[in-house]
């Protein structure tokens, strides 16, 4: 299903977990973990939406913005240290960053439009993110200063449907969705919008959230229900004991209850 009008269900990005993973040197682009392995994402509780993390195994679940507004889209810097989302808490949709623990909330980007899905480049200077402008309607992808100066940068500018970019671990290439060829397919891009190529031809489905994985090819995801439980990916080979990580049905829950 596109997603070109209102954000639907509760969005969420997710990091890499150390312990799960073989990490090579260069695989900068995803949080390895220096802080328990926590992972960010987004999730509606008594029909509020807010950034919560957890540890691997679903313990310890934290609830890190509190703002009325719909908070979601979590994806960690490379050093953990800060998480990018989205919000409207501004009246529009908006990347917005806190520190992991959720201090420190401040306003990245001021568009006026439509920006969601926040991805940090490798040395975490830069954020790609997809969206429109004012007025707009079409979908593209966008990079902007992690630290919030300077101008938006428009990456894509083709009349498709351009979305939810994730930066390659050495910070060189951008992987994105695209309908330019008719429906929604993998692409990928160099880091500054030239030379876009397509890598997936699959006409039956509408592939979703590409992401990179250390020293093996990035595997697209499919849509999902917007009610699905939390989840994670691995890479290829590694999928074994996949399992809900959030059930929570209250804020003050520390662990699920499914």
């Amino acid at each position: 299903m596109r997603r070109r009008g209102t954000l639907v269900g509760v969005v969420f990005a997710l990091i890499s977990i150390a312990g799960l993973l073989a990490w090579s040197d260069e695989a900068r682009a995803t949080y390895p973990g220096t802080n328990d392995g926590r992972i960010a994402f987004g999730m509606s509780v008594n029909g509020n939406a807010d950034v919560y993390s957890s540890l691997p195994n679903g313990n310890d679940l934290r609830r890190l913005t509190d703002d009325p507004s719909f908070d979601v889209c979590a994806a960690y810097s490379p050093d953990g240290k800060e998480i990018a989302f989205c919000s409207n808490r501004s009246g529009t949709f908006e990347i917005w960053a806190m520190k992991q623990n959720g201090t420190q909330e401040h306003q990245v980007t001021h568009t006026g439009g439509r920006m969601i899905f926040p991805d940090y480049s490798p040395d975490g200077t830069k954020i790609a993110f997809s969206g429109h402008l004012p007025g707009g309607t079409n979908e593209d992808i966008f990079v902007a200063n992690a630290d919030g100066s300077g101008p938006v940068q428009q990456l894509t500018t083709d009349p498709g449907f351009d979305a939810y970019p994730a930066f390659s671990p050495d910070g060189s290439k951008i992987a994105f969705i695209s309908d330019r060829s008719g429906v929604e397919q993998v692409w990928v891009m160099d880091a500054n919008g030239a030379n876009p190529t397509q890598l997936t031809t699959d006409l039956n489905t509408h592939d979703q959230l590409p992401d990179w994985s250390p020293g093996t090819p990035m595997a697209p995801t499919r849509p999902s229900s917007p009610s699905a439980p939390v989840t994670t990916s691995v890479p290829p080979g590694r999928r074994t004991g996949a399992r809900s990580l959030s059930c929570a049905t209250s804020a003050t829950a520390t662990a699920p209850s499914c």
